[in-house]
């Protein structure tokens, strides 16, 4: 502190109050009625009744708050091997008005107990608070911990363990924390072990949600555009969005602009990768968006038109983990009719000498998703697998996207293809309705029958949503139509060059649970004519599950 000066003020439970109240305004940052809690939970052998907070991950959603807060394990505990400590993973729901009841009681008596049940925390101390934006080229470690920041990214309020007694251990003996990781990821999705100075900490995460954004970067002048893209339920309203690319400790390009709705060109030179994006809230004092360093595929010709985009946005609703139906939404975009083949006249290298790299690095054929392992030692998981196809169709699907999977079913429909954000992007479908084998002695064989394929129309049509920009159509092979089937492919008909197509390794509803391997085959053609004969033969009402408007 400077001689005379002020002292700045102390940030502390006080005012992580003041800022929640502030996030959980309506419309602010959000449409908020609850909190899913994922507590890890430790118990020691000399006290086992008393839960131990190993870190705790409280998330703003737009769900609404049970009446009554119900608790469960989700899974059987871990006893430690060669520790005092066994672990469980809880989850349960509070309401905004539990949480903060929470924090005024531990700022007056350092107690922690958002469910009515005191846990044992270390010394916590509230830090400033955080602002996480989602993977950009280079994952950010704190993503491995907070829950599908893959939008405009996540407020957090974050109370640290300042003395880590009781987590000690696990820092020290480096077998111990990878263990209890390798129990916490499947259950929780959440990778302990990428974040382990976070370990006894209590951590809030409010997403943004009233706004999302496209991006994109023109080939012939290499000027970065950003369009922020409302929320169907929200006022739009100003936002300052300040753009900058930052090479090697310099800054090489920077511009900033008030922004309603509509793309916005910003003069930072980025033909292909570089820049990042702050949106700015300044009615709010508050960030409504960011990026991190971006990467644009360019050279295959993805571009974004933003006179068809304003409010048009895709409303439909994906399963929970429960089964039950939750809304959500995707902004809708649509590409010009044109593609881009060869170089880019300000790249005049690319694409060959990318061709050339690409071919010698695993790591570049897993960044493209040619060739990416999930399960087993890869660490991958269920929503980085599911995050994965999502980004095969942002790159690829612009004219169409077929699944072929003899396991699939509305459900996998809805976490894939209607994620598809191209307008009117031909959309196919092709299920055996087979039933997922419960057991060894379970057949895989069975026909699909009636009740089947009502159940998944019904499903469809209850989530179906606007389907705006939506041209999907749901088939089924049964009796003697065709041909049985067991492998399973994601095609791209009619992309550049022409068909590509991806062997998934494993059922939609599988994918990231267990080892298989997503890769890229190399005769997509054969595979797209060997799904079109297939789908000509059952070309009939008997065969059809579900059609889009």
């Amino acid at each position: 502190m400077r001689h005379g000066g002020v002292a700045p003020p102390v940030w502390g439970v006080a005012q992580h109050i003041e800022r929640l109240q502030k996030l959980l305004e309506p419309t602010v940052i959000g449409l908020y009625r609850s909190f899913e809690v994922t507590e890890l939970l430790g118990f020691h052998a000399d006290s086992p009744k008393t839960p131990v907070n190993f870190f705790s991950l409280l998330v703003a959603e737009a769900v609404a708050a049970p009446s009554e807060t119900g608790f469960s394990f989700l899974a059987k505990r871990l006893k430690l091997r060669d520790t005092p400590w066994s672990f469980g993973v809880a989850r349960y729901r509070i309401s905004p008005d539990q949480l903060l009841d929470a924090l005024r009681a531990l700022d007056s008596s350092s107690e922690w107990s958002p469910k009515g049940v005191s846990l044992g925390i270390g010394e916590l101390a509230a830090i400033p608070p955080q602002f996480v934006p989602s993977d950009g080229i280079d994952p950010h470690p704190w993503n491995s911990l907070l829950k599908n920041n893959f939008w405009e990214g996540s407020h957090l309020l974050e109370l640290f363990d300042r003395t880590k007694i009781d987590v000690q251990f696990l820092l020290k003996e480096p077998r111990h924390l990878r263990r209890l990781a390798e129990y916490v990821r499947p259950i929780a999705k959440m990778s302990i072990d990428g974040l382990s100075d976070r370990l006894g900490n209590i951590v809030i995460q409010l997403p943004v949600t009233v706004i999302t954004s496209v991006v994109n970067s023109r080939d012939e002048d290499g000027a970065y555009g950003v369009q922020p893209v409302w929320h169907p339920d929200v006022n739009p309203r100003v936002l300052r969005i300040s753009c900058e690319k930052y090479e090697d400790s310099v800054i090489e390009g920077f511009d900033s602009k008030d922004v309603i709705e509509g793309m916005a060109r910003f003069s930072v030179t980025a033909p292909g990768e570089g820049p990042r994006y702050v949106m700015w809230d300044d009615t709010n004092k508050l960030i409504l968006g960011a990026s991190a360093k971006t990467f644009f595929f360019t050279s295959f010709g993805i571009h974004f038109n933003s006179s068809t985009l304003g409010s048009n946005v895709r409303k439909f609703s994906i399963p929970s983990k429960q089964g039950e139906l939750e809304e959500t939404w995707i902004p809708i975009t649509t590409a010009p009719h044109s593609s881009e083949i060869g170089s880019s006249p300000f790249k005049p290298h690319e694409p060959w000498r990318s061709r050339r790299i690409f071919s010698n690095s695993l790591h570049e054929l897993k960044e493209r998703k040619e060739f990416v392992q999930y399960g087993g030692q890869s660490g991958a998981n269920r929503e980085q697998a599911i995050k994965d196809i999502r980004f095969l169709f942002r790159v690829h699907g612009q004219h169409g996207a077929w699944l072929w999977d003899p396991y699939l079913d509305a459900d996998d429909i809805l976490e894939t293809l209607f994620y598809n954000e191209h307008a009117n992007s031909d959309l196919r479908a092709l299920s055996a309705g087979k039933p997922l084998p419960t057991c060894k002695c379970e057949k895989g064989d069975i026909d699909a029958d009636s009740t089947w394929k009502n159940d998944q129309h019904e499903r469809l049509e209850d989530a179906k949503g606007n389907e705006n920009g939506l041209s999907l159509e749901f088939r089924v092979r049964k009796g003697h139509a065709g041909w049985d089937f067991h492998d399973r492919f994601l095609i791209f008909p009619s992309a550049t060059g022409g068909a590509i197509a991806w062997s998934l390794g494993t059922s939609i509803n599988s994918l990231g649970r267990k080892h298989h391997i997503l890769q890229k085959v190399q005769d997509g053609e054969l595979i797209r004519q060997a799904f079109l004969d297939l789908w000509e033969a059952l070309d009939s009402d008997e065969y059809l599950v579900w059609k889009s408007k």
